[in-house]
């Protein structure tokens, strides 16, 4: 089959066990990187990849070969299947920038990770060249279950040969609360920025994806226009089954209007956009 050719940037959404989160890379940035970012999206390689490394307030890890779910993707990427390091394009590495994680110089395979925090740390090595940046979900991003860094630097956490040597079973049996991606998709919206939602059964037993997007429960209920005893009995069912402050809030709105109130999920995809903004004006 021949390789589909990349545009100039694209949009990746990756449904998660604990909600969505959208991210955008530039060719410009890291030509090489993006080349085979591109492919590695196509290849469905991310499906299944656990969030092995989650250090708060530094940076959460994933993309290990191993832990993709297709036999034919995981040996194509298998280690020492690298490429050559891009020249370094200066960026700062600030609260959600994305990079390759690496070993040495032209190390690069398959592992991603994303900062959690302005890091000026960050960057230093050749392989640490941003390629782009979480461009809505960064809630998502920073709610995946923490184990402490890897073994190397925390006696309990996660050791990383283990994980590249043993993959899903090593996982499951020492660390059974370690997220994970349930699938990408390139240049897809829809429920983004759901932090907690429980979308379904997906590939490794907890969470997945119902096709169309993920939907919130109850969320129908704001559709149309209800009468005043609908109101209070909205009002009351929401406050018990969620207690939100966003659920809250689209309540005292639709109370008081008897026009269209966005949905629970638009509100959070407009306080995420409001992030998304910020990250154009510091990364472009």
């Amino acid at each position: 089959m021949a390789a589909i050719p990349s545009p100039p940037s694209f949009e990746a959404i990756c449904h998660t066990t604990k909600g969505d989160f959208s991210m955008l890379f530039i060719e410009s940035w890291a030509p090489k990187g993006y080349a085979r970012l591109w492919d590695l999206f196509n290849d469905n390689f991310f499906d299944g990849q656990f969030f092995y490394r989650v250090v708060p307030r530094f940076l959460v890890q994933f993309g290990v070969p191993s832990l993709t779910l297709d036999e034919d993707v995981r040996k194509k990427y298998r280690f020492p299947n690298t490429i050559q390091d891009d020249p370094p394009n200066h960026r700062e590495f600030h609260k959600g920038t994305i990079s390759y994680a690496g070993s040495g110089p032209n190390s690069r395979v398959s592992d991603l990770f994303i900062s959690y925090s302005d890091n000026p740390g960050l960057g230093k090595s050749p392989w640490e060249v941003p390629l782009g940046y979480v461009s809505e979900g960064i809630d998502v991003v920073e709610s995946f279950h923490s184990y402490g860094d890897i073994s190397v630097f925390n006696k309990n956490g996660p050791n990383q040969n283990k994980v590249r040597n043993r993959g899903e079973e090593y996982v499951k049996e020492e660390f059974p609360l370690m997220d994970y991606i349930i699938k990408c998709e390139i240049g897809q919206r829809g429920g983004v920025g759901k932090s907690g939602s429980n979308p379904g059964q997906g590939p490794h037993g907890a969470a997945s994806v119902a096709e169309g997007g993920v939907h919130l429960g109850g969320e129908e209920l704001l559709t149309n226009t209800p009468s005043t005893t609908t109101k209070i009995l909205l009002l009351v069912a929401f406050l018990l089954m969620f207690g939100s402050g966003c659920s809250i809030i689209l309540l005292v709105r639709r109370l008081w209007s008897s026009s269209k109130s966005p949905s629970c999920s638009g509100v959070s995809r407009s306080l995420d956009s409001n992030f998304a903004r910020a990250s154009e004006e510091k990364y472009l």
